[in-house]
């Protein structure tokens, strides 16, 4: 078995998600499966960085990266980004930072709740509640 470092140049989603790119000069994976964790998955564009494991004629795509669009973090933080600069940020000590250039959207079939000692909304423009009660 060995692993390979690969650009890739494209991905197809469905039941299988699948890979194409390119590996050492002269190289190249064609419709290759891409396996994700559970619970997460990406869709990198054409000229991120991967790794592939090959054995035999069997060759998987294990990890991506984009060094791109990646953001710097602090030891023990995790943050979630896109390549349009949107962001889920967990930072130290314990602060949550989301960042998105456009809109916002929470979708829940029933009930929102927000529990915290103090809560500010700034609008630079307009505030707005819709609700029957």
């Amino acid at each position: 078995m060995k692993m390979i470092r690969s650009i890739i140049t494209s991905i197809t989603e469905g039941v299988i998600k699948r890979f194409s790119g390119s590996g050492r000069v002269g190289e190249s994976f064609t419709n290759r499966e891409y396996v994700q964790h559970y619970g997460f998955t990406s869709r990198p564009l054409s000229g991120a960085e991967g790794i592939l494991i090959k054995e035999g004629n069997r060759i998987y795509l294990i990890a991506s990266d984009d060094r791109r669009y990646r953001i710097a973090v602090e030891n023990g933080e995790v943050c979630l980004y896109t390549d349009e600069g949107d962001f889920i940020h967990f930072k130290r000590n314990n602060l949550l930072h989301i960042s998105t250039g456009d809109k916002l959207q929470i979708d829940a079939t029933n009930d929102v709740e927000v529990n915290a000692p103090t809560a500010t909304v700034n609008a630079a423009i307009k505030c707005q509640v819709n609700s029957p009660e």
